[in-house]
């Protein structure tokens, strides 16, 4: 249940994209993100118990990645 003033369809704008996660392994570090090209992905989440791994600007949720044709 989601309980909010904002309209649901700004809510649910990017809602096609959830859909379509992967996780993937990118500099011996597991991510989340949705494929954006060929061979190209958008960072989502970080998958990590290391606190180093989210202060590294590489992996920053919105940046778009290279990791090679999608298995």
């Amino acid at each position: 249940m989601l309980w909010t003033i904002m309209p649901e369809d700004i809510v649910m704008a990017n809602s096609d994209k959830i859909k379509n996660l992967q996780e993937v392994t990118y500099k011996n570090r597991k991510i989340m993100g949705y494929p954006v090209g060929q061979g190209k992905m958008c960072i989502v989440r970080i998958i990590s118990s290391n606190p180093k791994d989210f202060l590294d600007h590489r992996l920053q949720p919105g940046n778009i990645v290279d990791i090679g044709p999608f298995s």
